[in-house]
């Protein structure tokens, strides 16, 4: 290929890749969702949703949490770029220090933590297991597996627990239905770890399968460093 036939194709390629970018719809939706405490109802903080779209497909998820006063506490960068199922993400808690995230590297599993800033950031890498789920991945593994859950079947996967540097086996099923409200519940596969983990209960509008209600452990901690026991309103709109 001489250089005028090569300084054309990049001239074409250029011209490509340019024609691409225009051609891509960016969208912005937003919405809020209220978390209090699941038994006394006493408010914690809200998680304020911004979600991006390229021609109608999630792409990232920006979510701000925020105390009473409005204050932000703490930040998720959610990546549903490469797969929605298994996102990147990190997690930051601007009060202690709290971080978290999950990355990929090729055929690995990337899992950081850190409890809080007194702590060194701990990271492993691990091949990454059949069957995985990350963090609200698993939002878009109940839309993926919508038909057979609502019919009643079992689903079993693998969650990946950055505070253990480790996945762990989940099963997720419906728990209830009525009328145009439909539960799922989350909870280990194995039966001790169950006795030790409180289940998560997501309630979903069946018109437009999008959160309404989530119920259970919450991802952000309090003072001690515990996570909150919540019930999570999106009074508008949901994931």
């Amino acid at each position: 290929m001489n250089t005028r036939h090569y300084t054309l194709l990049i001239l074409i390629c250029s011209f490509l890749f340019v024609f691409a970018k225009l051609n891509v719809r960016e969208e912005y939706v937003t919405y809020k969702g209220i978390a209090r405490d699941l038994n006394s109802n006493k408010f914690y903080y809200s998680e304020e949703h911004k979600e991006k779209l390229e021609n109608h497909v999630l792409q990232q998820t920006l979510i701000q949490y925020k105390d009473s006063a409005g204050t932000l506490m703490a930040k998720k960068f959610v990546d549903y770029s490469g797969n929605k199922v298994t996102p990147a993400f990190e997690q930051n808690d601007f009060r202690d220090g709290y971080t978290e995230g999950v990355s990929f590297a090729g055929n690995k599993l990337i899992l950081k933590f850190r409890k809080n800033k007194k702590e060194s950031l701990r990271t492993k890498s691990i091949s990454i297991p059949e069957n995985l789920v990350v963090d609200g991945g698993f939002n878009y593994y109940i839309k993926g597996n919508w038909t057979e859950l609502a019919a009643g079947k079992r689903k079993v996967f693998n969650f990946a627990v950055p505070s253990q540097l480790d996945y762990f086996a989940f099963r997720l099923y419906k728990d209830s239905q009525n009328n145009d409200e439909i539960v799922f519940k989350l909870e280990p596969d194995n039966y001790i770890l169950r006795k030790l983990v409180d289940p998560i209960r997501v309630t979903y509008k069946v018109t437009t399968k999008r959160i309404i209600k989530y119920e259970g452990l919450s991802n952000i901690n309090d003072k001690k460093g515990k996570s909150y026991l919540v019930k999570i309103m999106y009074p508008k709109v949901g994931p």
